[in-house]
C-alpha cells in the first residue's frame, strides 16, 4: 500500500514538472514573436475607434490595440501566410459590436485556408494586429512596405477603392478593344456569321469578370450599358446577324463604357490628390453645414468634406502646412485637422464665442480670440494643449502676428482698441486706442511696420503706424463685416464687404482703395495665395467661393460649396 502511494506522488510530480516546462516553452516561444495564436483568440468584446495623431481616427480593438489590412489581400481570401502572419497576427472576434461610424454589416468571418482559423473582416478585407505595437494605439504598423494600413475610410478611398477602381478600368478597357475588333469583323467580313460568332463570344466573356463590379459601382450606369449590351451579344450569336444592327450597337455600347471608364478615371484623380502635400489646398469653413470643405486649388474642385465642430467661423492653416486650426464658435472649442489625411486629429475648448485664430509664423503658437468672455486662448502648437488665457479688451475678434513672432495683435470691437501681446510672456504690453469704428478684423504688412484694421462701424479700412501707435488713416471700402488679406509683396491688400458685393482692392503705398471687383453677395473670408497669383473668396450668401486673378483683377471661376461658406486659408507655399 505504502509502494502505491509512493508511485502515485511520484507520477503527480512527474506530470506537474511536464506541464511546467510546456508553460516555460509556450511563453518563449510568445517572447520570439509567435504571437498569431494569443492574437486570434475570441475577443468578446466591442471593437473601438481610436485617434492617433498620424493617422487620425482609425479601428482598434477593445483594449485600444490598432487593427489593419493588407492591400495584398482580396476580399475574404488572406495572402499574409507563413512569416507574415508572424508578424501580422489575425484578428477574431466572435460576435461584433460596431463602433459608431462603422456599420455592422460590413464585418464578416472567413475560416483561414492555411491555419483553419476564423478571423474577422472589414468591409471583405482581413484584420490584423502588428507585433510591433505594444502599447495603447501604436500605429508602428502604418504604411508599413507601403502595403500595410490602419483601417478607416480613408484608407480603403486611397489604397482599396483606388486599386479596384484601376483594376476595373482596365477591365473596361479590354471590352472596347473587343468592341472595336468586333465591329472591324462586321465590317471586314460581313458574309461570315461563324467569325462574328466568336468575337460575340469573346466579348461575352470578357465582360462577366467586371459586371457586377460595375453595377455595384454604379446601378444606373449598369443598367445603361447593358440596354445595349446583351442585344449586341444576342444580335452577334445569331446564325445570321445583323451587321448594320451590331456595328450600331457596338457604337452606342462604346459609347457608353467610354463615359463611365472617363468617371473612374476622373474618381481616381480626385483620390489621390486627397490630403497630399504637394498639392496646394484651400480649406473653407462651412458654417451652417458644420464641415469644411477642401478644394484642390490646381483646378479648383472640392475633393473633401469633414466634419467639424458647431457654427466654424474662422480657420487656418499652420505655417508648416500640416495642420489646419478650425474655430467652431457654437460648440466653443477648436477642431485640429492633419492635412496629410484631411481628418480631425484632435479638439481643444477654449473660451466663449471663439471667432479668430491665428498662428505666430515661427508655428510655436496659435491664438484663438474668445469673443463672448474678452480673452485670447494661447495654444502650444507642439503639445496641441492650451496653456493659458490672456485677458484683453471688450468683444474681441481677432488677431494677427508679427512678422518675427514676438508680437500679437487682437481688435478690441467693444473698446475700440487693439491690444498689444508679447509672445514670451503672454501678457498684454500696450494698447493702442482710438481705433474708433468697430475694429473687427485685422492684418499685418510683410515689413511689420503697418496694421490695417476693418472699420465695421465707419464702412472703412484704418491704417495704424506702429511707429507712431495711431491711426493714421482710413480708407473707405464698403458695408459691413470685413476680412482682409495682404499680398506678399506688400503692395496690395484686399478686402471682402459681407454687406455688399464686391471686393476692395487697396494700394498700400498710395493708402486708398483702386479698385472694386464684384464676387456676389456677401464676400466675408478672403485671402491671398502663398505666391500672390490667387485671391480665395468665401461668398457666403451665394454659397460659393470666388476665385480672383490678381494680375487681371478679376473672378476666373467660381466654386460651389456647401452652406454659408465663412471663412477660407490655403496651406501656405503649397
Amino acid at each position: 500500500m505504502e509502494k502505491q502511494k509512493l508511485w502515485f506522488l511520484a507520477t503527480v510530480l512527474v506530470v506537474a514538472l511536464v506541464l511546467t516546462a510546456c508553460s516555460g516553452d509556450s511563453e518563449d516561444a510568445a517572447d520570439n514573436g509567435d504571437q498569431s495564436k494569443e492574437k486570434t483568440r475570441d475577443a468578446k468584446t466591442s471593437l473601438q475607434v481610436i485617434e492617433n495623431e498620424k493617422v487620425g481616427k482609425h479601428l482598434a480593438d477593445s483594449k485600444g490595440m490598432s487593427l489593419y489590412i493588407f492591400t495584398k489581400d482580396k476580399k475574404g481570401v488572406s495572402n499574409c501566410k507563413g512569416k507574415c502572419l508572424k508578424n501580422w497576427p489575425a484578428f477574431y472576434t466572435k460576435d461584433v459590436n460596431a463602433p459608431e461610424g462603422y456599420d455592422k454589416s460590413n464585418f464578416g468571418t472567413i475560416t483561414r485556408q492555411d491555419t483553419g482559423e476564423k478571423q474577422t473582416t472589414y468591409r471583405g478585407y482581413p484584420l490584423y494586429y502588428f507585433v510591433k505595437d505594444k502599447e495603447k494605439g501604436d500605429v508602428n504598423g502604418q504604411g508599413v512596405k507601403d502595403v500595410w494600413y490602419v483601417v478607416n475610410d480613408q484608407t480603403f478611398q486611397k489604397h482599396i477603392n483606388k486599386g479596384q477602381s484601376a483594376l476595373l478600368s482596365a477591365g473596361i478597357g479590354k471590352v472596347l478593344s473587343t468592341l472595336q475588333d468586333l465591329k472591324n469583323t462586321a465590317a471586314s467580313s460581313p458574309d461570315n456569321a461563324k467569325k462574328i460568332n466568336e468575337k460575340g463570344k469573346t466579348l461575352s466573356e470578357i465582360w462577366e469578370p467586371i459586371e457586377k463590379d460595375i453595377e455595384k459601382h454604379n446601378a444606373k450606369a449598369y443598367e445603361n450599358i447593358e440596354k445595349s449590351l446583351y442585344p449586341l451579344i444576342a444580335e452577334s450569336k445569331k446564325n445570321q446577324p445583323d451587321v448594320n444592327k451590331v456595328k450600331q450597337l457596338v457604337d452606342e455600347t462604346a459609347d457608353k463604357l467610354k463615359q463611365f471608364k472617363k468617371k473612374i478615371t476622373s474618381a481616381q484623380q480626385v483620390t489621390q490628390s486627397k490630403g497630399s502635400g504637394n498639392i496646394p489646398l484651400v480649406y473653407v469653413n462651412e458654417r451652417d453645414a458644420n464641415v469644411v470643405q477642401v478644394i484642390n486649388s490646381n483646378n479648383n474642385k472640392v475633393i473633401d468634406t469633414i466634419k467639424v465642430g458647431k457654427k466654424p467661423t474662422y480657420n487656418e492653416v499652420s505655417p508648416n502646412g500640416k495642420y489646419d486650426y478650425v474655430v467652431n464658435s457654437g460648440s466653443e472649442n477648436v477642431s485640429i485637422i492633419n492635412t496629410h489625411t484631411n481628418q480631425v486629429v484632435k479638439t481643444i475648448p477654449v473660451g466663449k464665442t471663439p471667432k479668430g485664430v491665428n498662428f505666430t509664423p515661427n508655428g510655436k503658437w496659435a491664438y484663438v480670440i474668445n469673443e463672448g468672455e474678452g480673452t485670447v486662448t494661447a495654444i502650444d502648437t507642439q503639445s496641441k494643449k492650451p496653456v493659458g488665457k490672456i485677458e484683453v479688451g471688450k468683444s474681441p475678434h481677432n488677431g494677427v502676428s508679427s512678422p518675427d513672432s514676438s508680437k500679437f495683435y487682437v481688435t478690441n470691437t467693444g473698446s475700440n482698441s487693439v491690444s498689444v501681446i508679447d509672445t514670451s510672456t503672454q501678457k498684454v504690453v500696450n494698447t493702442i486706442k482710438g481705433v474708433n469704428g468697430s475694429p473687427h478684423n485685422i492684418n499685418i504688412t510683410p515689413d511689420g511696420k503697418t496694421l490695417l484694421v476693418s472699420l465695421t462701424g465707419k464702412n472703412a479700412a484704418g491704417v495704424i503706424d506702429l511707429g507712431k501707435n495711431k491711426i493714421v488713416k482710413t480708407i473707405p471700402t464698403g458695408i459691413g463685416h470685413h476680412v482682409i488679406d495682404i499680398t506678399p509683396d506688400g503692395k496690395y491688400a484686399y478686402m471682402a464687404n459681407i454687406g455688399t458685393d464686391f471686393v476692395s482692392v487697396i494700394d498700400l503705398s498710395k493708402r486708398e482703395k483702386i479698385k472694386e471687383i464684384t464676387v456676389g453677395t456677401g464676400p466675408h473670408g478672403i485671402t491671398v495665395t502663398a505666391n500672390g497669383d490667387k485671391v480665395y473668396v468665401a461668398v457666403s450668401v451665394e454659397n460659393e467661393v470666388a476665385v480672383i486673378d490678381t494680375t487681371k483683377n478679376e473672378v476666373v471661376n467660381n466654386i460651389t460649396t456647401k452652406e454659408f461658406p465663412f471663412f477660407v486659408s490655403t496651406i501656405e507655399g503649397g
